[in-house]
């Protein structure tokens, strides 16, 4: 019975183990379990039906390996960390290029960044979009506040300027500044 509960502690330990781990998970596991080869020992000693174990020798073993189990959890969960941080790493890189692409400020991407590229690109759309319109409401506000230049009045000379009634001769100086003084100076 103990033999059962051992075999299928181990399986599932070595189950997990080869579904998820990469190269860098083995060399944390093997830096951090340097006595896994002799627990592997113990426990094919333990399995091996001709010895039979006290059950206090099998109390020990159960603990080393309930403690390896929890070292796997543990690395589990930073090998998570670490994905989640990588993948984080990467949808603001994805970020940074679609801003500058649109010609937009890098630091945008603290706040776009989404947790796939599909909403990352989604999100510097409309910013973009919403910046473009902002600009340009602006900028057509501001220039139908300037004053318009009006026709020029055809080749107006110096006699024809003598002839303007005051009235014109002000209208002219606020409409084209450059004719009136070039015709009040000749």
């Amino acid at each position: 019975m103990e033999e059962e509960v051992l075999n299928e502690e181990q399986n599932e330990a070595l189950d997990t183990k080869s579904v998820e781990e990469t190269g860098e998970e083995l060399e944390k596991i093997e830096e951090n379990a340097s006595d896994a080869p002799t627990l592997q020992n113990e426990i094919a000693t333990a399995q091996s039906p001709e010895k039979t174990t006290l059950p206090e020798e099998n109390g020990g073993k159960e603990d080393k390996i309930s403690a390896l189990d929890e070292e796997i959890k543990s690395l589990k969960a930073q090998l998570e960390l670490e994905r989640q941080k990588r993948v984080e790493g990467e949808n603001r890189l994805f970020c940074i290029e679609a801003l500058e692409k649109r010609g937009l400020p890098r630091s945008l991407s603290e706040f776009l960044t989404g947790q796939s590229n599909e909403e990352t690109e989604k999100r510097v759309d409309r910013v973009s979009e919403i910046i473009k319109s902002s600009v340009n409401d602006e900028v057509s506000k501001r220039l139908s506040s300037l004053p318009q230049p009006q026709k020029s009045r055809g080749t107006m000379t110096k006699s024809s300027f003598k002839n303007l009634s005051l009235e014109e001769m002000q209208s002219l100086y606020k409409t084209d500044k450059t004719l009136y003084m070039t015709l009040a100076k000749k």
